[in-house]
Order: C-alpha cells, then sequence, then structure tokens
C-alpha cells in the first residue's frame, strides 16, 4: 500500500447534452435557471476540484455527446480542464454512452493533463506528485457491454494505491479480491454505494437531477484516501435546481382547505431546510374520495397548483410545484364497511378472513 495520502473529486453524469425534463411547461421566471442548470453544475463541480486543492478529478463517464451538445458545450469543457491544468490538477475520464454516440472532436486539443481512456481494453496509469507515482488509476471506457469486469481492473500488492474508474453496473461479488483501493463509478444518476471500504465502490450520481425519478441532492464526491489506505467520502452538492417528492396523506373527513393548508404548510418546512435552492415539487397525496373527485377537475386542480406556485415558487427560496398526483388511501374508511352495499358486504367478508 502507498504512504502517500491523496485526494480527488469524482464525478459522473454531467450530460451537457440534456436539459432538465418533466416539466409540462417551463415558468418564464425559472427559464434561464432551468436551462443553465446543467452548467451551472458542472462548473461548481470544477470549482470545488480546485478549492479543494485536489491532486486530481476523475470523469467517470457521460460527461457529454459532443456531437448533440455543440460548439458550446466543448468550448466549456475546454475552459475548464484550462482551469484545472493551470491548478496542477489532472483529468482522468472515461467514456460512457454518451461519449460512444458523440466522440470529443479530434480539432479541439485538450491540454496534456487530460488523459481519455481507451474503450478497447483497461488501461492503468500513474499519477505523480513530484516525479514518484502516488496513484495508479484502471479505466476503460464504455465499449457497449453493460457489466463491469472486476478482475480486469485488479491492482498489485504493494504498489501505489490503485484505483478503478468503470463505466456501467458494477456487481458486490469480486469487488474486495481485487487489490482495488477506491471504484470510481458511473452511469448512475442517482448516488448509491455498493461496497464499504477497504475496498469501497461508489457511485456519484449526476451533478445535476434532470427530472422527478431523480429526486434529492446531486453533486460530486470528495475523496481522501490516507497513506494507509483508508477511504474516506464527503458529498459535495452541485445542483442548481433540485427536485422534491413530497407525499401527504389526508384523513377521511379533510376538505380542500385542510389539503390546501397542509401542503402549503409542508412547502414552508421544505424551504426553511433548503434556503436559497429552487426545488421543483411533486405532490403525491393519498385522498379520500371526496378531494379524489375535486381534484380530478381541472379547475380546482389547476387553481390549487396555482396558489402554490404564487406563494412559493417566486421567490429566491422558490418551491415551484410541477404536479399533483392523486393516490387511493391505503385503508379503507371504517364507515364503508357499514354500508348496505355490494362493497359493504365485500368488505365484511374480507374482514373475516
Amino acid at each position: 500500500m502507498s504512504a502517500h495520502s491523496l485526494r480527488f473529486v469524482h464525478a459522473s453524469d454531467l450530460h451537457l447534452e440534456t436539459a432538465l425534463g418533466g416539466l409540462r411547461a417551463i415558468p418564464d421566471h425559472l427559464r434561464d435557471l432551468l436551462i443553465e442548470a446543467p452548467y451551472a453544475a458542472a462548473q461548481r463541480m470544477f470549482e470545488t476540484a480546485v478549492l479543494e486543492n485536489v491532486d486530481f478529478l476523475l470523469l467517470a463517464g457521460d460527461v457529454l455527446d459532443a456531437r448533440a451538445a455543440g460548439p458550446r458545450a466543448i468550448a466549456f469543457l475546454r475552459d475548464q480542464f484550462e482551469m484545472l491544468d493551470q491548478n496542477g490538477i489532472a483529468v482522468y475520464w472515461i467514456g460512457g454512452r454518451s461519449e460512444m454516440n458523440g466522440r470529443w472532436p479530434e480539432t479541439v486539443a485538450l491540454p496534456d493533463g487530460v488523459h481519455i481512456f481507451s474503450s478497447n481494453r483497461v488501461e492503468e496509469v500513474s499519477h505523480f506528485r513530484n516525479d514518484t507515482p502516488i496513484a495508479t488509476i484502471a479505466g476503460q471506457s464504455f465499449d457497449g457491454r453493460l457489466d463491469i469486469r472486476p478482475g480486469e481492473f485488479r491492482g498489485e500488492r504493494g504498489g501505489p494505491t490503485h484505483i478503478a474508474l468503470a463505466y456501467g453496473h458494477c456487481p458486490e461479488e469480486g469487488i474486495a479480491d481485487q487489490q482495488v483501493t477506491y471504484w470510481a463509478l458511473g452511469s448512475e444518476h442517482n448516488r448509491r454505494t455498493v461496497t464499504k471500504p477497504p475496498s469501497a465502490a461508489h457511485y456519484c450520481g449526476a451533478t445535476q437531477g434532470r427530472s422527478v425519478r431523480e429526486p434529492g441532492p446531486h453533486g460530486c464526491q470528495l475523496v481522501t484516501i490516507t497513506g494507509s489506505g483508508e477511504v474516506r467520502g464527503a458529498f459535495t452538492p452541485t445542483d442548481s435546481v433540485r427536485w422534491r417528492i413530497e407525499r401527504l396523506g389526508v384523513k377521511d373527513k379533510a376538505t380542500f382547505d385542510d389539503l390546501r393548508a397542509r401542503m402549503s404548510e409542508r412547502l414552508t418546512h421544505v424551504i426553511g431546510k433548503e434556503p436559497g435552492q429552487t426545488l421543483l415539487v411533486r405532490w403525491v397525496i393519498e385522498a379520500n374520495e371526496s378531494l379524489a373527485r375535486q381534484l380530478a377537475r381541472p379547475r380546482d386542480y389547476n387553481g390549487l397548483l396555482d396558489e402554490l406556485r404564487k406563494e412559493f415558487g417566486m421567490g429566491k427560496s422558490a418551491a415551484w410545484s410541477v404536479e399533483i398526483e392523486v393516490t387511493p388511501p391505503d385503508e379503507v374508511a371504517a364507515d364503508r364497511f357499514n354500508e348496505d352495499t355490494i362493497l359493504g358486504d365485500f368488505l365484511r367478508s374480507a374482514r373475516q378472513l
């Protein structure tokens, strides 16, 4: 094991070629923020690398489809790479599906400190500090196969800290047997840990959530590996727009005004917990029959959304209600069991089973 400590940023799935989705209409006052969100998140990630004075940046795929993203994204990335290079920070980059669809243009030169891994095989690159190798990065760009093969990233016992940079589905089996201290994984937009130290495998997730399927904070992982091989990871949020799913259960006798008050109370609480953050909120309401019928009427549904948007979605700390989904309650109301109906007969019979 290397006696040298090191620090790096692990990021993936910037997807500079795609905008945020899931909005039927973009509110005018949030238009610029939503359009710029992928770039703002990426820039925060690059700035984190500089502010934290890391040794290098690991990009684990799906940074951009250069063909779809166009000149702006290419120029943006080149500028960010040059900023890192000026600060002595190397970049190790594997391509994912996005890069396979649209490769980096050969006519746009990258700084010497940027290394893009081949998709043909796993290759190893040594990272040096003052002419001393302190880490070996084993990486391979996406080759069309969905599963990562841990054995191909195996390190050597007693050598410098060995880091795997891989894209795709990572199995838990075999991870701990490869002499790899940290697996920097890409392809999943929501962060998760596959295995914990001493052989940590982690998906850092996208720098910016793209839709309601990607709720919660998004960002990058700041990783420190000590000279003894201890891995310490710290999540650093970079998103400027954050999706939330808010669930509310409404009591049987609750009225439309009760529901409105509960939703307002929840938004006040949510904004207080995340000051300065722009939130896109999808509601899931477990409603009684009366409320469900009322919310099915476009006038009432749209009226409730408009009220919530005007009160909570216009400020600096905005919580914009995107939509409301109504689901039936988990429990059947007690009085339904006493009905002299076919449903009442069925419920009474089912209760006796």
